[in-house]
């Protein structure tokens, strides 16, 4: 860690710990695109991109993330739409004709 704050050209193999782990946890990754991976590469924001990541808000999800809080809010929408209709429905059924 000392090292990476003092030299500005040093970098953590993320790439290989990362392949690593996932070698270690058996994770299928058949058919996945393979990188060559060199001791200088970076995880920037390009990397992130190409493994399925976007930013919202300023930070990085993944798709699938993205995809279920986008499902959240639809499903807050639409209980939303439904306390309403049954507070107006209250109210029609109170309010003397």
């Amino acid at each position: 860690m000392q090292k990476a704050t003092r030299l500005s050209d040093f970098h953590y193999p993320y790439g290989i710990l990362i392949s690593k782990l996932l070698h270690y946890f058996e994770v299928d990754i058949e058919g996945e695109l393979a990188e060559i991976i060199k001791p200088s590469s970076e995880i920037n924001n390009g990397s992130l991109s190409k493994m399925g990541f976007t930013k919202i808000g300023g930070r990085w999800v993944t798709k699938l993330a993205q995809v279920e809080s986008m499902m959240k809010m639809k499903l807050l929408n639409l209980l939303l739409l439904i306390i309403l209709d049954l507070t107006l429905m209250l109210g029609e059924k109170e309010s003397p004709q």
